[in-house]
């Protein structure tokens, strides 16, 4: 990982400023996490159009040493940071050659092989269900990773108010859980 390239970051204006201001900060803490992600030639992050949206919290893919995430546009500043830094890690474990798919299969590590549709099957309409996805390496990974990033944003002082952005994300969050 020589850091030779400079990586072009292409970041939709469909996404909410706050949201867009979040994955800002998101970014800089996991470039020193992932120093994988330095070396893309561009990381792309969009918004998910409604249909990808009702499916999916956000996705990851990569090609040709090209990073692309999207991310739901409806999301507040915690889930936005949360779903950034599980795709981002997804990223960063195809540009270090840990995670690959093919045709047919998702390979983690040359070692372990699964097919395409156990992955995707969605039991009970939520892919939680499905153990196959939900206990898979990578997928731990991130979601370890975005647990951890979300705890050191909290924990830095940011002089732009930006715990003030993660204090009303979680009055939302605390507020749609509670209000019925």
């Amino acid at each position: 990982m020589g850091h030779n390239v400079v990586m072009k970051i292409e970041l939709s204006k469909k996404l909410k400023g706050k949201q867009r201001e979040a994955i800002r900060h998101a970014l800089r803490i996991a470039s020193h996490d992932h120093p994988a992600i330095n070396d893309l030639k561009l990381l792309k992050i969009g918004a998910l159009n409604k249909r990808d949206a009702e499916l999916f919290g956000g996705f990851a893919y990569y090609k040709n040493n090209k990073g692309y995430i999207k991310l739901d546009r409806r999301d507040d500043v915690l889930t936005t940071i949360e779903t950034f830094s599980h795709e981002i890690t997804h990223i960063a474990q195809y540009a270090r050659g840990d995670l690959r798919d093919t045709k047919y299969f998702t390979i983690w590590k040359e070692c372990v092989k699964i097919p395409h549709f156990l992955i995707a099957f969605i039991p009970f309409g939520d892919v939680k269900y499905n153990p196959i996805y939900w206990y898979s390496a990578w997928e731990v990974e991130a979601r370890k990773y975005s647990a951890k990033l979300l705890k050191e944003i909290e924990n830095r002082d940011y002089n732009c108010g930006y715990r003030n952005l993660l204090a009303e994300g979680r009055r939302v969050r605390y507020w749609l859980c509670n209000s019925q």
